[in-house]
């Protein structure tokens, strides 16, 4: 049969397997290197310290000890074991490989001669004879099959085995041995003729049984003379050698001529010869083969090497009698012919079989050793680090109670010690949770601990000295910036002697690992030496960032305390859920939320049951209970994707007002409607942070740590404030202590960023400190010790008229705003005045310089930075730029420097830009300080234009930055940030050369280009802004008054009745506008009669200087009631404009909203105020007209009615003159009623700020 066939062929598969057995081993080889590093280096802590404890303690190390040396003998037989095991598979590779060659074959000589006599009858037979098939046996599954089992007969016979070539040197070398030095017991053989053996027995006896010498004499006298034996002779007497199946068949004759010629002749024979022969000839299914007897006698002479000589088929042809036996042995042809079609099968099924299941067994059995290898090694690993573990837990829970005394200590002491020399140890380690830390990249979760780097500006107590742990690495660059930043701000030498920075001596074997500052300072010795120089014999504590075990071991291994609460129980106030129900305890407002959702099925339902309550928001914030705010949630946001009948929802839910939530039935159709959708979409639409890639990825981590749901409301004009405390110990009955505020602004732009306002300028402190201070004390007797920073988010309800403060975040730990906070103190040289809620600055003020008072249509000049002690700043934390790494941080200053980002120390003003990271050095953040709010407003929007600009000057090549979106807010910001209460002149001075002209244009009745052409001609540029001031008086007067109306009206329909229709909001618009008309008369008539002074002849013009001489003379001329002349047409007039302005505005914002194409914003209130202004051109020029014409009247006799006046103009002039200076008009009302309506909600916030209880 073909050994050679491809489903026996093996070799390949099984090297695979033993490749892979290998490489398996060299895993644990791998694994023990580290572990015997790891406990030898532990040995000989231990022996250390066991020379330094004393003699009761001795003993137990002695103990440990001895417990690593025995851990350490089983690693090295482990070790020894895996070579042993190297060594065993390349042997037990080449047996098996030198085995499976041999051909398994089963079948006995009978069985093939009885298949041989079946297959010859089958040959003779006749061609027409049909010989029936013989095959009587059945298939059987593989599984079924045994190894050694014959599957015709299948009777279970016991496997011949193979012959063991370790056993043939055994035996040639024992035959060596017997030949040179025994002698085999052999027959005796006679020489004596043929004649001898007749003799018969009962002479032979005689002869040998007489003792007579004569009788002895006698029969030797008859004997013949010898006959000499010649083995040529004898061997011409064999025909051949025969073998019968493999077997040789017995000659005396050959027996007699190897045994004449020594013992030597025959062991060859019987013990090296012929069994190779045999065996050859078994394996082949020879049935009979003869050999010539010369030849193989000769061959036999030959062997003089018992050891080594090895027999081969091709040795055989060559003994051969005859030659035609050779086929036999080249080739299969007879064999076959020999053996039955069944019996082939039954070969080649057995051969194939065997192989399968020998395989299978094999490797069955390595793996059960390898797995039992492992078992083992793992169970010693478990083991050991089971009692590691055991040992950490011991030492953890006295390190534990030990910190909590040191706290407990500090907070009773706190204030005692800051005024005394001491140590601050700042460590900037983000203790989350393991799973928590991986989503971060290792190298950036580093970068992420360091923003805190203002950290090092505590060094403004002189009493102090700092020592900040890096949490990245400390390169030169690095180093050089922050020293080049703390002497801008202080070149005493004796402040950059207090500051002192050290780096983690274990952070490159770590750098793969998203491991916080503590665990890798917990294993970095050189590191902790050189903190144990800094603190030795000095008061010292650690500022921590999150708090894990680590910080907690730290604190107890130096014995110094930390200015926080122990892990435990920050854990519990690091929990969104648990701080959300004690938020909800104390009666204090937040956002609409569900609390301790870890299941998506109870997430869906939360959801569902909170979108039909509150259609009003638009996205939903799912917040995991620990971790970052931003960094570790998702959002979930309303569109038509997410939510497609949410704009029908929404209607349904103003529709019944306040009875959708008193009555549940209204809102149980839509509930089971959004309950079926969400579980479809929310995998889908879940807006992941950067952290996580996929839903799957977050919603593991939502199951096991819990979740928060929260609403992020979407009120108008909201504003975020961060208040940062310091909350003495409980022991001290002190109260929370305020450090100072901020404005918090999120950026989502391209590179994320936020950016804090120092002091908080939005609203009044003092409506949101009994929140604050009421949640300080709430968490202060919970036993809460340290720095504690609150977000708020602060709106203006616009129903109820007052302010609203709803708790966003709580951060119980150093918070990124305490940083900035202190960098503020350090930079301007002062503190933080509570009363007042301002930073103010160690200068002097000049005696001699007074602030200039601000002018009534002027806004207030900005103060200078002698002028005033207050400081403002302003804070980016994310600042990119990809060409900041091609420059070093020496020329990097330079380019700083270059464009105006420097700070000066005599002024307490200026800027700076730190990057994050002295490797990866694309990121950074920028800190900015002045006078005034606008004024640092406007210093970074100069300092990052310039920075741009030269950037791109010296890179042709297109580089990623956020500095254009940057720019493009600052720019927006510093031209918004102003007093509110101008804004409406800023508008008219805007449209006010439009108004002018449409003034002229109704005057003279002459075309737009006509006009613009004469009043540019006459007056040059001023002629376009003459009444201005009339102008500014009127909206002072008139669009405040107006405005203010409008709104309260509004609010009291609004509170009443609900949604209002749009005729109800063109009513409230006249109304509004009639009252404001009214106030705002006496100013139009100035401002009419100023334009319209261009058409008198010189004598009898009025020349009125301003608005206010043009009030007094006319007051002086006309009487009181003459400054309301024209009121009637004016208040008609107002009445069209503001019923068609305001209402139009309010109505066509709801419509925008409805179609869910705009959302609240400037855009939604360019498109509004465009539309109405269209509306109010068309519906009130006729009036305006009209009114034009009135007020402008010279004749002595009294001016015509409003409605005469339109009638005149209709006859005289047609009915399209009514419409005379529509584009002027509208050019003029679209762009004021922007301005105007955005300004709207400012002013409304300011008045409630300064007039409205919270």
């Amino acid at each position: 049969m073909n050994r050679h066939h491809k489903l026996l062929q093996t070799e390949e598969l099984y090297s695979e397997s033993i490749d892979m057995i290998k490489s398996a081993i060299r895993g644990i080889q791998g694994q023990i290197k580290p572990i015997q590093k790891f406990i030898g280096d532990r040995k000989r802590d231990i022996t250390r310290l066991g020379r330094m404890e004393k003699a009761d303690d001795s003993n137990s190390l002695e103990s440990t000890r001895l417990f690593y040396e025995y851990i350490l003998e089983e690693l090295i037989n482990i070790e020894r074991t895996c070579e042993e095991c190297f060594v065993r598979l390349n042997i037990d590779l080449l047996t098996a490989t030198k085995d499976r060659m041999q051909p398994p074959f089963y079948l006995s000589p009978e069985e093939m001669r009885k298949a041989y006599r079946t297959c010859c009858d089958a040959f003779d037979e006749a061609e027409q004879e049909q010989v029936s098939c013989r095959c009587f046996w059945e298939n059987k599954l593989e599984w079924d099959l045994d190894d050694t089992q014959d599957i015709l007969a299948k009777p279970r016979v016991i496997g011949r085995t193979e012959f063991d070539e370790h056993d043939l040197n055994f035996i040639q070398e024992i035959i060596y041995l017997r030949s040179r030095m025994f002698s085999l017991p052999r027959k005796r053989t006679d020489v004596k003729s043929v004649h001898d053996d007749a003799v018969n027995d009962k002479h032979r006896a005689s002869i040998r049984l007489s003792l007579k010498t004569t009788d002895f004499l006698q029969l030797l006298k008859q004997r013949e003379a010898p006959h000499v034996f010649s083995h040529s002779d004898e061997l011409l007497k064999l025909k051949s050698l025969k073998f019968v199946d493999g077997k040789f068949k017995t000659n005396d004759t050959w027996i007699k001529i190897l045994d004449v010629h020594g013992n030597l002749n025959e062991s060859r024979w019987h013990l090296l010869l012929c069994p190779q022969i045999e065996k050859i000839l078994t394996r082949r299914a020879v049935p009979v083969l003869r050999l010539n007897p010369r030849a193989t006698f000769n061959v036999l002479s030959r062997i003089t090497n018992f050891a080594s000589f090895t027999l081969s088929r091709a040795d055989i042809i060559p003994l051969l009698k005859d030659k035609n036996d050779a086929t036999w042995l080249t080739s299969w042809k007879f064999q076959f012919k020999m053996i039955d079609g069944k019996h082939i099968a039954a070969t080649v099924i057995q051969a194939f079989w065997r192989g399968y299941w020998l395989r299978k067994k094999k490797w069955h059995s390595n793996r059960l050793y390898i797995a039992a290898s492992l078992m083992w090694f793992f169970w010693l690993s478990v083991k050991a680090r089971k009692e590691m573990h055991r040992r950490y837990l011991k030492k953890m829970l006295v390190s534990l109670q030990a910190t909590r005394e040191l706290a407990l200590k500090l907070s009773n002491e706190y204030d005692s010690i800051i005024e005394q020399p001491h140590v601050i140890l700042h460590l900037p380690s983000i203790g989350l949770y393991p799973e928590l830390r991986r989503v971060f990249n290792p190298k950036m979760f580093a970068i992420y601990q360091n923003i805190t780097i203002f950290r090092i500006c505590s060094v403004r107590n002189p009493k102090a000295e700092v020592v900040y742990i890096l949490p990245v690495k400390p390169t030169q660059d690095l180093l050089l910036m922050y020293s080049d930043f703390i002497e801008s701000i202080s070149p005493d030498e004796d402040v950059a002697k207090r500051i002192t920075f050290i780096a983690l001596s274990q952070a490159d074997t770590f750098n793969k690992l998203s491991l916080n500052v503590s665990r890798i300072l917990h294993c970095s010795q050189d590191s902790l030496t050189e903190i144990e120089k800094k603190i030795a014999g000095k008061s010292a504590y650690f500022v921590p960032y999150i708090v894990d075990e680590c910080d907690m071991r730290l604190a107890g291994s130096f014995n110094i305390p930390l200015l926080s609460i122990d892990m435990e129980m920050q854990q519990k106030f690091l929990n969104a859920s648990n701080i959300s129900e004690m938020i909800d305890n104390l009666g204090l407002l937040q956002p609409p939320h569900e609390k301790n959702i870890t299941d998506y099925e109870t997430l869906c339902m939360s959801l569902s049951e909170l979108l039909v309550l509150h259609t009003e928001i638009s996205m939903w914030l799912i917040k995991l209970n620990y971790g970052t705010a931003r960094k570790h949630s998702a959002i979930f946001l309303i569109n038509h994707i997410s939510m497609p009948f949410m704009p029908m929802l929404r209607r349904e839910r103003e529709k019944h007002g306040d009875y959708w939530i008193e009555q549940p039935s209204l809102r149980e159709e839509f509930l089971q409607k959004v309950k079926d959708h969400l579980p479809k979409v929310i995998p889908n639409v879940i807006r992941l942070s950067k952290m996580y890639n996929t839903w799957e990825m977050f919603y593991a981590h939502m199951q096991k740590f819990g979740c928060l749901l929260q609403a992020i409301p979407a009120e108008k004009n909201p504003k975020t404030i961060m208040v940062s405390l310091f909350v003495p110990g409980k022991a001290t009955k002190k109260k929370p202590r305020w450090l100072g505020t901020v404005d918090k602004i999120n950026l989502e732009a391209a590179y994320s960023t936020t950016i804090y306002m120092l002091p908080q300028t939005s609203l009044d402190i003092t409506k949101i400190q009994p929140t604050v201070n009421k949640f300080a004390r709430k968490i202060q007797d919970a036993g809460f010790f340290g720095y504690l920073s609150i977000e708020c988010y602060c709106y203006l309800h616009e129903q109820e008229e007052k302010l609203v403060v709803l708790l966003l975040n709580i951060y119980p730990y150093y918070s990124y705003a305490q940083s900035y906070i202190d960098w503020m103190k350090f930079a301007i040289g002062g503190d933080y005045d509570v009363e007042s809620d301002h930073f103010i600055a160690d200068i002097s003020i000049d005696p001699h310089l007074e602030r200039r008072r601000s002018s009534f249509l002027f806004i207030e000049r900005t103060p200078e930075w002698n002028e005033t002690v207050k400081r403002y700043a302003v804070t980016i934390t994310q600042l990119h730029h990809s060409k900041f790494p091609t420059y070093r941080w020496p020329d990097l200053k330079n380019l700083f420097e270059e464009c105006d980002i420097a700070y000066d120390r005599k002024k307490r003003q200026g800027s700076n830009i730190i990057l994050h990271d002295g490797e990866i050095r694309n990121f950074g953040k920028m800190v900015a300080v002045s006078s005034a709010m606008i004024t640092t407003l406007k210093m970074i929007r100069d300092n990052l234009t310039k920075l741009h600009e030269t950037l791109l000057k010296r890179s042709r090549v297109k580089s990623e930055t956020n500095l254009p979106t940057l720019i493009d807010f600052f720019s927006n910001l510093s031209l918004d940030y102003k007093n509110v209460a101008t804004d409406n002149c800023v508008a008219v001075t805007v449209s006010h050369p439009m108004d002018s002209t449409k003034v002229r244009m109704q005057i003279l009745k002459i075309p737009l280009k006509e006009t613009i052409h004469n009043t540019f001609k006459e007056h040059g540029i001023r002629g376009f802004y003459i009444g201005w001031t009339a102008g500014i008086i009127r909206q002072l007067t008139y669009s405040t008054a107006r405005l203010g109306i409008y709104n309260t009206l509004y609010d009291l329909g609004t509170t009443y009745f609900g949604r209002l229709n749009y005729p109800t909001m063109v009513c409230i618009g006249m109304c509004s506008g009639i009252c404001g008309a009214f106030v705002g008369t006496p100013a139009d008539l100035v401002l009419v009669r100023m334009i319209g002074d261009i058409r008198l002849p010189p004598e009898k013009r009025r020349n009125y200087r301003n608005v206010f001489h043009g009030l007094m003379d006319i007051g002086r001329t006309e009487g009181i009631r003459g400054l309301w002349r024209g009121a009637l047409p004016t208040m008609t007039r107002a009445a069209i404009v503001n019923g068609a302005q305001l209402g139009t505005y309010s109505r066509a914002k709801m419509m925008w909203k409805d179609t869910g194409l705009l959302e609240e914003g400037v855009l939604l209130s360019f498109c509004s105020a465009m539309i109405s202004g269209f509306v109010v051109t068309v519906t009130s020029l006729p009036v305006d007209v009209a009114k034009t014409r009135i007020q402008s009247w010279t004749l002595p006799s009294k001016p015509p009615g409003i409605i005469t006046a339109i009638i005149t103009v209709i006859k005289t002039e047609g009915i399209p003159s009514l419409w005379r200076g529509f584009l002027p008009t509208y050019s003029r009302a679209a762009p004021h009623a922007v301005v105007t309506m955005v300004c709207v909600d400012e002013l409304r916030q300011l008045y409630f700020k300064f007039f409205s209880s919270a």
